[in-house]
């Protein structure tokens, strides 16, 4: 109802047409209408038409959050304005700020919007650097692409994940590792289950891939994008781990490996949501007990936490992803605040934790400030 008076303001300031009930009446079912389409698709789940309803509502959350930033701003500046001055003139003239703040808010609200929307379809690639201080006979060097966050579903699939692959073949990595989100919570929304799948097969390695799962590769109810499950009370479709294993892939699911007797790959349950209806997992010193500790040990763990025991337990390089570092303005901007590594390379003590932005969204189908990317990381042996 805000974002319809405020804009029936703007409006009114342009014709005097635009005041008149014959036209406010339709305009303000017509906004209705457009706001419903995200609470219709999320009681529409388990009907045919929902997939493209939760697909449009994924794009239209984004354009309409842009629209209340904006214009909440825009008030602001108002407010801040009449403040300074107690009768404005001129430019800050009630009317003339209002038809000229409109302007700019619109402007902004479709620029932002279709570069957001643009956006989200590209990817691009990250590199780092990091140095272990372990020897490893015969390898001085291991090339890691690390990536999460695919989200496959109602917004990402076959042709974005096509891009994906291109770029980890075009990187030649000994090691793929994909840490966590990459199904959106229903296997039914692929939009090509082969074609994904082969994509995926395709990729090159000269040690595998190895994925661990993040917490939304359950199944749960999505409003616009977002799980509204209770926490850890998901279970994971079966589907999803049989699709991963027939395309290649090597599933770490609180389980560790010791690649080529080179090094340990170990792989973690997600923190919230294990996928059996709990969020139990092993802490990370069990799953490390046993290892020799002057191998190199890399972890895969979807969301970036427990550094320190996860330092106390000999990793030494840990591969996240989970916050999409932020997503979108403004929370790129704040996303430091809630996570100690909300995005890049940080080391602590000596562990290195790497966590990547995703190649995929969530929630809004939007890109603003930040990157879909795969990263690669050449680690060096000492």
């Amino acid at each position: 109802m805000f974002i319809i008076w405020r804009t029936l303001k703007w409006l009114g300031t342009c014709h005097e047409v635009f005041s008149l009930k014959r036209f406010k009446i339709p305009y303000a079912i017509v906004m209705s209408s457009l706001a419903s389409v995200i609470i219709v698709a999320f009681h529409m789940q388990e009907q045919g038409t929902h997939y493209r309803l939760l697909k449009l509502s994924n794009q239209w959350f984004g354009v309409l959050f842009y629209i209340i930033l904006y214009v909440a701003l825009a008030d602001l500046v108002w407010l801040i304005l009449r403040l300074i001055k107690k009768n404005p003139k001129g430019f800050i003239a009630k009317n003339q700020f209002v038809f000229r703040g409109g302007l700019v808010v619109i402007i902004l609200i479709v620029a932002t919007s279709i570069y957001g929307l643009m956006h989200a379809r590209e990817i691009k690639i990250t590199r780092y650097e990091v140095t272990i201080d372990k020897e490893v006979e015969g390898r001085e060097s291991l090339r890691i692409a690390l990536v999460a966050d695919q989200h496959l579903g109602y917004s990402i699939g076959y042709e974005h994940m096509e891009k994906m692959v291109s770029l980890i073949n075009q990187s030649n990595p000994d090691l793929v590792c994909f840490a966590g989100d990459i199904f959106d919570n229903n296997f039914d929304a692929l939009d090509d289950e082969d074609g994904i799948r082969e994509a995926f097969a395709s990729i090159n390695s000269t040690l595998g891939v190895y994925s661990s799962w993040g917490n939304h590769d359950v199944e749960e109810p999505l409003f616009s994008g977002f799980s509204v499950g209770e926490k850890g009370g998901a279970i994971r479709d079966p589907r999803m781990g049989e699709f991963l294993s027939s395309a290649g892939f090597n599933l770490l699911e609180d389980s560790s490996i010791l690649v080529n007797d080179e090094f340990y790959l170990v792989g973690r349950l997600d923190y919230q949501k294990a996928g059996d209806g709990t969020n139990h997992r092993k802490s990370i010193s069990e799953l490390t007990e046993d290892m020799d500790k002057s191998k190199p040990i890399i972890l895969i763990d979807h969301q970036p936490r427990e550094f320190e025991e996860i330092a106390e337990a000999g990793v030494d390089l840990d591969l996240s992803g989970h916050t999409h570092a932020g997503q979108m303005f403004p929370m790129n901007l704040t996303n430091h605040l809630t996570w100690k590594n909300g995005y890049g390379l940080m080391e602590i003590d000596d562990l290195t934790s790497i966590v990547t932005s995703g190649v995929g969204v969530y929630g809004p189908a939007m890109r603003v400030f930040t990157d879909n990317e795969v990263v690669i990381i050449d680690v060096f042996f000492n």
